[in-house]
C-alpha cells in the first residue's frame, strides 16, 4: 500500500533524512516548495514484498487487501499535509491515516497489514510494536477525515500554502495536534513523537 518501504529505501544511502521535519504550525510555504525539499533524497531498487503491498502498479493485488495505494510523490504530499517526517512512527502514521481515510479498510485488513509490516518486511523497513500502535491510531483518525487521502488532487494543491491545502482537503489541524500530543504521551522518548507534538506556544 502506501510508501514506508519506498521512502525508507529511497533515503537509505543519502543524507541524514532522520532530521527532516516541518512542524504542524509552519504552514505558510507552498506544498510544491516543501515537496521539492522533501524529495531531495535518491531512489534505489525496492524489495518485491514492499512493491506488492504498496505500489499502485500492483493495485490488482494490493487494493483488495490494503485500500489506498498511491504513488510515491502522492505519498510525499500526504507526509507534508500531516506534518510528519521520515522516521518509522511518521511512516506508520501516514500509512494508517491514508488507509483509514478510504473508509474501505476493514479490521481484518488492518491486522493483516500489521502482520506484513512486522514480520514480512525486511528489517530496515519493519514496524515494531510501538509503530503499530501509531499505525492503528492513525487508521482511526484518518477514518474521520472528509477526504480519501489516496484520491486528493495533488496537482491542484501544489501551489497552495500548506494551510490552504489542508483546508481544501478537509484535514482537521486541531484534531491532529491533539492526536500528536497523545502520541507524545504514549512514547515520550520517541524523536518523531516529540517533534510532531511541538507547538510554538507549548514547546
Amino acid at each position: 500500500m502506501i510508501k514506508w518501504g519506498q521512502l525508507q529505501q529511497r533515503t537509505i544511502e543519502m543524507g541524514d533524512y532522520t532530521e527532516w521535519h516541518l512542524p504542524l504550525h509552519e504552514d505558510t510555504r507552498t506544498v510544491r516548495d516543501v515537496l521539492t525539499e522533501f524529495q531531495q533524497f535518491g531512489n534505489i531498487k525496492i524489495p518485491t514484498i514492499i512493491q506488492l503491498t504498496e505500489n499502485p502498479k500492483y493495485k490488482w493485488f494490493n487494493d483488495k487487501l490494503f485500500p489506498g495505494a498511491v504513488t510515491l510523490s502522492h505519498h510525499d504530499v500526504v507526509h507534508i499535509l500531516l506534518a510528519r517526517g521520515m522516521l518509522p512512527k511518521d511512516e506508520a502514521f501516514v500509512i494508517g491515516y491514508t488507509m483509514g481515510s478510504t473508509k474501505r479498510l476493514k479490521p481484518w485488513q488492518t491486522k493483516l497489514y500489521c502482520m506484513v509490516a512486522k514480520f514480512l518486511y525486511p528489517n530496515v523497513y519493519r514496524f515494531n510494536d510501538d509503530d503499530i500502535v501509531v499505525f492503528n491510531n492513525a487508521v482511526k483518525v484518518g477514518a474521520v477525515c472528509v477526504s480519501d487521502m489516496s484520491q486528493i488532487p495533488t496537482s491542484t494543491i501544489l501551489d497552495m500554502s500548506i494551510r490552504d491545502a489542508r483546508t481544501y482537503v478537509g484535514i482537521d489541524v486541531g484534531l491532529l495536534h491533539g492526536v500528536y500530543q497523545y502520541e507524545k504521551s504514549k512514547f515520550p522518548n520517541s524523536t518523531e513523537s516529540i517533534r510532531c507534538a511541538a507547538h510554538p506556544c507549548r514547546g
